[in-house]
């Protein structure tokens, strides 16, 4: 094939959009020969339509709203979004003589404007409305109108590309989609992981969290769980790191809370680098997460990973081999497994390389694009 075009919502080589996952992406075709390029298709004026139609007193409620595109004028938002981008791209397929369109996520429809025509996302609406946190109806009439509004989007795709098996049994289940057109390609770390693991030659029993969204990434729970660990290991430490620390509030024993760490400011990388090469575990125990960077991050780092049950996350850590997996929403449950990790540093750190090994044959961005060239080369189905 000739090449594909990218489009995402966001400046494409930035680590912002799309959490860094279409500069990664960019970057690994580079290596592999997959010839891709990429389009900004953002709109300010859709963006704030969206983000004023979320509104909400309850942020959380306010941000489920507007990620999961369920707002009154969402209907108007994504048909003025898809008309002003369906030509444009159109055009620039036309120009540079491409094969194929893969479009990021299905808030704009983008079907018909290349010879094939791809999404890649890594959740979908049906399964944001499945979320044990939700903070609205899912049986609102907005509701039913962006999942009706996503399943036609995708139905209409050559190619539909899921970052998981979790994610493509929605597709099926939910919106109807054939098998056939779906291939799961994954994903890779957004962050860089070091050439080597780090010696670890005396680890310290230290967990570390990183997430933003500190109540959907089961925050509320660890910290719940955490006088439980030092209860039978008193010397464990617990690193936050992501959230700020008015939104953790008041710290159990043997926590510390460093915020947040911006990678593209001065020193901010050195400062997670140092904090991922001092651990010895990597917590995420979110009750949402549509793929878990984070786990990959810390895989990539050579840590065991202590995860939850809850979506796509059993099938990046192993249970017992790579890390644990907790159910999501049980302090008690996560206590366990945190427990069971630690007791052994020695027994962690192979359980950490286990994960590196891993990573290493399953998430790799390079493997992504590999992926997506030979799903687009397959042509329609």
């Amino acid at each position: 094939m000739s090449g594909a075009l990218l489009t995402v919502a966001g400046r494409p080589t930035s680590s912002a959009t799309w959490s860094g996952s279409s500069r990664a992406l960019l970057e690994a075709a580079a290596r592999t020969g997959f010839e891709l390029a990429a389009e900004d298709v953002s709109s300010a004026l859709v963006d704030g339509l969206e983000t004023i139609a979320a509104a909400s007193p309850d942020r959380e409620r306010w941000r489920q709203r507007y990620h999961a595109n369920v707002t009154a004028c969402a209907p108007l938002a994504r048909s003025l979004h898809t008309r002003r981008v369906r030509g444009h791209v159109r055009d620039r397929v036309i120009a540079e003589q491409r094969d194929a369109v893969i479009q990021v996520g299905h808030w704009y429809d983008l079907s018909g404007s290349a010879p094939i025509v791809a999404s890649y996302s890594d959740a979908s609406v049906a399964l944001q409305l499945r979320r044990t946190d939700l903070r609205f109806d899912p049986d609102s009439p907005a509701a039913r109108r962006a999942r009706a509004w996503e399943g036609g989007t995708i139905r209409r795709m050559d190619v539909v590309l899921a970052m998981s098996q979790w994610q493509a049994a929605s597709f099926t289940d939910d919106y109807r989609v054939p098998e056939q057109r779906i291939r799961v390609v994954g994903q890779g770390p957004n962050a860089p992981i070091p050439m080597r693991v780090p010696d670890r030659p005396a680890p310290a029993r230290r967990v570390l969290f990183v997430g933003k969204a500190f109540a959907r990434k089961g925050g509320v729970e660890l910290l719940a769980a955490w006088p439980h660990v030092r209860a039978v290991l008193p010397d464990t430490e617990l690193v936050l790191v992501g959230a700020a620390a008015a939104d953790v509030g008041p710290l159990p024993d043997g926590v510390r809370c460093e915020g947040r760490i911006v990678r593209s400011e001065p020193g901010g990388e050195e400062r997670l680098a140092a904090l991922y090469a001092g651990a010895t575990v990597l917590v995420a125990p979110s009750r949402y997460e549509p793929f878990g960077t984070a786990l990959l991050e810390g895989m990539g780092w050579g840590l065991a990973c202590v995860g939850s049950t809850a979506c796509a996350m059993p099938e990046v850590v192993v249970d017992g081999v790579t890390g644990r997996l907790a159910p999501p929403g049980r302090p008690d449950a996560l206590a366990g497994a945190l427990i069971e990790v630690l007791r052994d540093p020695r027994a962690a750190v192979a359980m950490g390389a286990a994960g590196r090994r891993r990573l290493e044959a399953h998430f790799t961005w390079d493997r992504v694009a590999n992926g997506i060239a030979a799903a687009l080369s397959e042509g329609r189905w």
